[in-house]
């Protein structure tokens, strides 16, 4: 047997490996742990992010609070001067207007944050029950995440066997391949889910280029490793995997 015949051959009991390790991955309990999996990690990424959220807008309530209970006290101040001078005979009607428009831009600033206070407050309600719908929906979730991550596990040990006579077969065939040959191959792999294809129609099998005719007796003749100029692909002749 020439060096493509074993190549073909290493390209089936590849491709025959991944068969078994894909369809792993979509079973109906593989789709549905999947599923379950990303929910769980929205929650749990809500669930950090709502934290931290509430964590800054709680520390920004705090000072909130706090500079309207300076404001407010200011405006007390401001009361008592300002009646204090209605009654001041000395006090000039400058510093009694001055005294007015001092407490009215107190004021104005006081119902400004008292405003942006209980808007505050609402977020923080609002995102309060956000956060514990989020960690609710996270543990209603958890019993089944673990139940199918448990059937995925018995998927799994139950095609060991078929993977391990696989990757058998593999190593088998990849012992007596030239170490370029299967280098190649692995390069072409990474880029294609089927590196080699059949030449159809005189068109490569793989991306439908017409192929030259120099190229395809080439393949035919099987001497050397035939690359599709167009894709990179590796051509082979369909009479070798019979």
């Amino acid at each position: 047997m020439n060096n493509l015949a074993t190549l073909q051959q290493y390209h089936v009991a590849y491709t025959k490996l991944e068969d078994i390790e894909s369809g792993l991955k979509h079973t109906e309990a593989r789709k549905r742990f999947n599923k379950v999996h990303r929910f769980l990690t929205e929650q749990q990424e809500a669930v950090t992010s709502l934290t931290e959220q509430l964590a800054a807008k709680s520390a920004k309530l705090n000072d909130m609070q706090a500079t309207v209970a300076e404001l407010e006290h200011d405006y007390a101040l401001e009361i008592s001067d300002f009646e204090i001078m209605e009654t001041d005979e000395e006090c000039t009607s400058e510093e009694v207007m001055y005294s007015r428009q001092s407490m009215e831009k107190l004021l104005s600033r006081i119902k400004t944050l008292s405003k942006e206070l209980m808007d505050t407050l609402t977020w923080i309600d609002r995102a309060a029950h956000e956060l514990a719908d989020a960690k609710q929906k996270g543990r209603a979730s958890m019993g089944e995440y673990t139940a199918l991550r448990t059937e995925c596990e018995e998927e799994r040990k139950a095609a060991m066997p078929a993977i391990e006579a696989a990757k058998k077969d593999l190593l088998a065939i990849e012992a007596v391949l030239p170490r370029e040959l299967s280098t190649r191959y692995k390069s072409i792999r990474r880029k294609f889910a089927n590196p080699m294809v059949t030449i159809e129609n005189n068109q490569c099998g793989g991306c439908k280029m017409q192929l030259p005719s120099v190229v395809i007796r080439k393949v035919c003749q099987q001497n050397e490793l035939v690359i599709c100029e167009n894709c990179g692909r590796i051509l082979y002749d369909s009479a070798v995997a019979e």
